[in-house]
């Protein structure tokens, strides 16, 4: 059978063969982009997750491709230009799986949240983003932004306490399926060369007279041994980058100084509003964007200080104190615990105060003592990976040029529209072009659908008829990925039972 050329073949024997010009150890967005934008100037590259592609921290933020509004309070205009010029990237290159979100703030009258400061911010950002919708299909075209008054804001957010005098409305990126998004970016870097492995953790760095050559690695899969070769090694290992750094050289906390855990909350409500509403707490001034999302409620996001090697999710006092300030901004409604359906969470780098970190790291061991050949990249930002991936190439390959043809090599978008649908011929596509290991793996991490829907037993063990033949084994992986279901997509009901899906 012949494979579209942007498959993700699983090959290790193959690849153990090859020579690479770099390996990427993490497969989320920040890895993900690193491999693209290597393939992008024909470099042979190798990208190693040890659990499933983009499955932590990267496919749980807001889904908001922010253009950096935030950015104009502190007259950061380079963050805001890098922003502005990634989030329409992501517009232009992915048109089926981005849309344009309408945004609205509330303005109470007081400090920032005055409308003649925000007008005065909208005002910038239409002259510093004069060029937002460049090379943008009409579809997906920005709007300028406005101050609005207190009855326009009350005719969107009806469920709004009195509190305000106006609002302020603007538009930015939506991301209708981060996972989604996530495999299509992969798949279109392996369409231009790259190799990719999921379940497979680097487990050795190979070093040889002070340089990197490779590293040894396991293959959990087979449960088999390999070693990988390339002159370049680059850490981008997300929450746990410091960790390895400190493995492979030396522990460097400016990598990732202190834990931060975030979360967003699906929530079983109807929507607030068409519009993604930011709602300040005026106890603590915190901002929690309310998004719509096949009629729910999508909030966040929110932090809490980890300890350091701490991993965990947010537990229900950090879950109830977030539901307590966004119901105090909230006239009518009353969000319980019990309303949670799943809990989207992961660990971004930040400061002692709580505050996430504000630039990307990008860390040369081998100019700081360590193996030559070794770097750590380390990111602070969803829309802004690319960026951060295109400046650490330009670094350590600045004599590779980018290809001037480079587009995805197939239309991602109608690749997720036929999963929407269940068309059963797209399902069996996926089973054998993107590296499914389990079940789940298709079900829970090639789309985010599933948080929208429900599912029944007899759908899933049709699903499972296209990866399994034997009918006792299509049983167990029916039930791994049941099990799976119960613990991700979890009500709270005061007794921590988790809902049943199936």
């Amino acid at each position: 059978m012949t494979y579209p050329k942007d498959s993700i073949h699983r090959n290790p024997d193959d690849y153990a063969q090859n020579n690479y010009d770099l390996i990427v150890v993490g497969g989320g967005i920040y890895g993900i982009m690193l491999s693209l934008e290597a393939a992008r100037r024909n470099l042979r590259c190798l990208l190693l997750e040890r659990d499933d592609f983009g499955f932590h921290t990267s496919a749980n933020h807001l889904r908001i491709l922010h253009g950096g509004l935030r950015y104009l309070q502190s007259l950061d205009f380079k963050r805001f230009r890098e922003s502005v010029s990634e989030r329409s990237w992501f517009l232009s290159q992915f048109p089926e799986l981005t849309s344009p979100i309408d945004c609205l703030m509330p303005l109470s009258g007081r400090g920032v949240y005055r409308p003649v400061v925000f007008n005065a911010a909208l005002t910038i950002d239409t002259l510093a983003a004069w060029d937002k919708n460049h090379q943008i299909p009409g579809k997906n075209r920005l709007l300028r932004g406005y101050t609005c008054s207190a009855d326009e804001v009350r005719r969107l957010v009806p469920d709004l306490s009195s509190d305000f005098i106006g609002g302020a409305l603007w538009q930015d990126g939506f991301i209708l399926d981060p996972l989604r998004l996530q495999i299509e970016l992969l798949r279109w870097s392996c369409g231009y060369g790259t190799h990719a492995l999921n379940y497979c953790s680097a487990e050795k760095l190979v070093v040889e007279k002070g340089a990197v050559t490779g590293v040894g690695a396991l293959d959990h899969s087979c449960n088999k041994q390999y070693m990988f070769r390339a002159p370049l090694v680059v850490n981008a290992a997300g929450p746990w980058c410091r960790q390895l750094a400190a493995f492979w050289d030396r522990d460097i906390p400016e990598i990732f100084p202190h834990r931060i855990l975030v979360w967003n909350l699906l929530i079983k409500r109807p929507a607030l509003s068409t519009a993604a509403v930011a709602l300040t707490v005026p106890q603590n001034k915190h901002t929690y964007f309310v998004v719509p999302w096949h009629g729910k409620m999508l909030a966040g996001t929110g932090h809490a200080l980890l300890d350091p090697n701490t991993h965990r999710p947010p537990t229900e006092a950090e879950l109830a104190r977030m539901l307590d300030g966004i119901n105090s901004v909230l006239g009518s409604e009353n969000i319980a615990l019990g309303d949670v359906q799943k809990v989207y969470w992961g660990v971004m780098p930040g400061s002692a105060d709580c505050q996430l970190g504000k630039r990307p790291v990008i860390h040369d061991h081998g100019q700081k003592g360590g193996p030559s050949g070794f770097v750590t990249v380390s990111g602070v930002k969803f829309t802004t990976a690319r960026k951060v991936a295109e400046q650490a190439m330009k670094r350590f390959f600045p004599n590779y040029q980018k290809r001037k043809k480079f587009k995805p090599l197939c239309e991602g978008g109608d690749r997720w529209k036929s999963l929407n649908t269940g068309i059963i011929d797209e399902w069996r596509n996926l089973f054998q072009e993107e590296s499914i290991v389990s079940l789940a793996d298709a079900i829970l991490r090639r789309s985010d659908y599933l948080a929208s829907l429900e599912w029944t037993e007899k759908s899933i063990s049709d699903i499972a008829s296209l990866f399994i033949e034997k009918q006792s084994h299509q049983q167990k992986e029916i039930q791994k990925t049941v099990t799976e279901m119960n613990s991700l997509f979890t009500s709270l009901r005061g007794n921590n039972e988790p809902a049943k899906w199936l």
